[in-house]
């Protein structure tokens, strides 16, 4: 089948002005896509799903810490090949945060958590199932997500105890 392309995400940019949910995960998105919908939809977009998005890069995380600052929801799930550093990048620009989700993507890692636990303070869900944490990076978060009513930790392994 074929996937949702660049052209489309652009074209939601530019004509949806009041645009405050979407989910694009799994399509051929560009990272220029993404971008245009950040920064178009930077003021209304609310809840963004990105999971097993095809190309996701560094780019895009850029995109999200430049213009997610309204965004309460974010699922990143199955994201195979971003690096620790580009989620830890993007987190900061991303206060708002409500609901995160990173399960079975490559990069969650302590590090991420250790962002998470700086810049998320009004964080309710946390689902960081199937990653590379460990306790360091959850006992970072419990302290500063005061306000942290769902934690899904399943399937981590040996690395919590």
């Amino acid at each position: 089948y074929t996937y949702v392309g660049s052209d489309a995400i652009t074209a939601v940019a530019a004509n949806c002005p009041r645009l405050s949910c979407l989910r694009i995960g799994a399509s051929d998105a560009s990272d220029d896509a993404i971008a245009a919908v950040l920064c178009h939809a930077r003021r209304t977009l609310r809840h963004l799903d990105l999971s097993e998005l095809r190309d996701a890069s560094d780019e895009t995380f850029a995109a999200l810490a430049k213009y997610g600052s309204q965004l309460r929801s974010l699922e990143l799930t199955s994201l195979s090949q971003v690096a620790t550093a580009d989620m830890v990048d993007f987190v900061s620009g991303c206060p708002r945060l409500r609901c995160l989700s990173f399960a079975g993507s490559a990069g969650a890692t302590d590090d991420v958590l250790f962002a998470v636990a700086r810049f998320c303070p009004l964080l309710r869900v946390l689902i960081v199932s199937s990653t590379a944490v460990t306790n360091d990076g959850l006992f970072a978060v419990f302290p500063a997500c005061r306000e942290l009513e769902l934690l899904d930790i399943s399937h981590l392994g040996a690395n919590v105890t």
